[in-house]
């Protein structure tokens, strides 16, 4: 570059910072030096709106002043809140190497408004020098990693007493504004959320990163709020659901009786936003309790009468991806819920659960299996948000599955009964609630959910017209029985068979559990078992009522 060139670009920086002034930081200012900030931003590399600033803080700097937004307040002449929206413009030029930033003496502490804007005096020497640009030392950005433990590291400082409460508030918040570049800050920012609550979702997600899946919520307000009267409080916000991180379902509460005593984790909807900005915190290869993979079911021949068989070959087949996809493409084209609800109800013991774990075998698909005497809960109101839970957690794990789940609630009587009136009891009360959420979930839902149930005439009728299919479990008649004795005892014979049946109107779970008892008779005392001590193992179990007849039969192979 010539020294012409040279000379002009220090008049165009004088020229822009006349011009800067009083311009109020209105649409048009830019245009108004245009020409000046061409020749700016050839000589330095930067934007438009890069150049302007550097040659307003260059001018202001050449006075021997640093500049902070005060100074651009009077500068411009402008309403403070259109300074702050170029804070990321002064961010990037820091990080490029063009600016210094550092804080007042008189500094408030409050962030990145109480910043005093330098340009780095190798760029000043240079430009009155008349030399080239020199080249420049980029800071290195911060991963988010790196951030977030700094953030973690504010609350230790606190715990020591090095730092005060507000102090962690303040530098989170210039922290926040500092790497807003990267997704997920950019991401909690979007947000909108105090600093307070961002504060505890970013402390959140550093501590299930390191391992844990919730943390005492006291802890962390200790850090951040000083008085337990506001700590208090904002404990209130959370149990109230008022809270803005409830409220964008980021974190959930984890049970507790004593409102010091809770713990908050993410969410799953949290945990899948945060690993979609590049922090991975769930290990793929983690098996959650309560689900089934397909190849981790046994293989068991069910024996049914020919009507039950034909009502569940034909949900078999359903089930099967390519008509499953096919069904819920038609019913989607006829404006008809596309999810498939599935009642299995009659006596204990005839093979409800079991055909649900054969299914999910025969069909490939996982099995969320729910058991809802456990969902209920003793303190009041958790057991509707648990509800509601076990639906989240459902759709959150069918979008990881390549075909879509089964969910299972078993035994799911004590959700399915019929409503009682609703002044009897609170606990009436909360039962008819958590009937009525179960209502809205199913009238909405549109994966495969499978209940079981040995209510046959208390069933709530609201529940009728939400499952589509309704399937009845009777105890097996003669025919059956005999069938399902030669299937688990075949040494057994034919009469044998027959008579155990005739004797004993037994379930297919109460058959099994003879089988059971002779397999371990016969460990312990290392002899074989014959049909006398078969005889003696049935009179053992209790005895059902009288015997029904039905024609035809032939066993279920998933």
């Amino acid at each position: 570059m010539s020294t012409k060139v040279k000379l002009k670009v220090i008049d165009c920086i004088g020229s822009v910072y006349e011009k800067s002034e009083k311009c109020k930081l209105e649409s048009d200012f830019l245009n108004k030096s245009e020409e000046e900030l061409l020749i700016v931003s050839e000589y330095f590399g930067t934007s438009q709106i890069e150049s302007f600033f550097i040659s307003v803080i260059f001018a202001y700097n050449c006075k021997g002043e640093s500049v902070n937004c005060g100074d651009f307040i009077k500068h411009f002449e402008c309403n403070p809140m259109k300074v702050m929206d170029y804070f990321q413009v002064l961010d990037q030029l820091s990080q490029k190497g063009y600016l210094n930033t550092g804080k007042s003496i008189i500094s408030s502490k409050r962030s990145v408004v109480d910043n005093n804007y330098n340009i780095d005096e190798k760029i000043i020497d240079a430009v009155l020098r008349n030399k080239p640009l020199p080249e420049l030392v980029q800071k290195k950005e911060q991963s988010i990693f790196e951030v977030l433990e700094k953030l973690d590291k504010l609350g230790t400082q606190v715990d020591n007493e090095e730092i005060l409460q507000y102090e962690l508030i303040d530098q989170t918040d210039e922290m926040l504004r500092t790497h807003a570049a990267l997704p997920l800050i950019r991401h909690v920012l979007d947000l909108h959320l105090k600093t307070t609550d961002a504060y505890i979702y970013l402390h959140l997600i550093w501590k299930t990163m390191s391992g844990n899946e919730s943390v005492y919520f006291e802890h962390i307000l200790e850090q951040i709020l000083g008085e337990y009267s506001s700590r208090y409080s904002y404990l209130q916000s959370y149990h109230s659901g008022e809270n803005a991180l409830l409220k964008n379902n980021l974190v959930e509460l984890v049970e507790s009786r004593f409102l010091n005593d809770s713990e908050i984790k993410l969410t799953e909807k949290s945990i899948k936003t945060v690993e979609e900005f590049g922090v991975k915190l769930l290990n793929p290869n983690f098996k959650r309790e309560n689900v089934l993979r397909p190849d981790e079911i046994t293989y068991k021949k069910l024996i049914f009468s020919e009507s039950m068989l034909n009502q569940i070959s034909t949900l078999e087949n359903l089930l099967m991806e390519k008509k499953f996809n096919e069904t819920q493409k038609r019913l989607v084209e006829k404006s008809l819920p596309r999810g498939v609800t599935v009642l299995l109800y009659g006596a204990p013991g005839t093979g409800k659960t079991e055909i649900v774990r054969q299914l999910a075998k025969a069909t490939n698909r996982m099995l969320m299996k729910v058991e809802i005497s456990q969902s209920k809960s003793m303190w009041y109101g958790e057991s509707e948000k648990k509800i509601k839970k076990i639906f989240t957690e459902y759709k959150s794990f069918a979008e990881d599955c390549e075909q879509t789940p089964i969910l299972l609630f078993n035994e799911a009587d004590a959700i399915l009964s019929k409503r009682k009136d609703a002044g009897s009891s609170d606990v009436s009360q909360t039962e008819n609630s958590i009937q009525n959420i179960l209502l809205e979930e199913l009238e909405n839902f549109e994966g495969i959910l499978i209940a079981t149930t040995n209510i046959a005439n208390n069933l709530d009728t609201a529940f009728e017209r939400r499952f589509l299919f309704k399937i009845q479990f009777p105890k097996p008649e003669l025919e059956a029985r005999a069938a399902i004795w030669n299937s688990k005892l075949s040494n057994l014979k034919p009469e044998e068979c027959f008579l155990l049946a005739e004797s004993f109107q037994f379930s297919g779970g109460q058959i099994e559990n003879i089988v059971r008892k002779k397999e371990i008779y016969e460990i312990v005392h290392e002899s074989e078992v014959g049909f006398e001590k078969i005889l003696s193992f049935c009179k053992e179990e209790s005895i059902a009522g009288d015997v029904a007849k039905v024609i035809g039969f032939r066993a279920f192979v998933a």
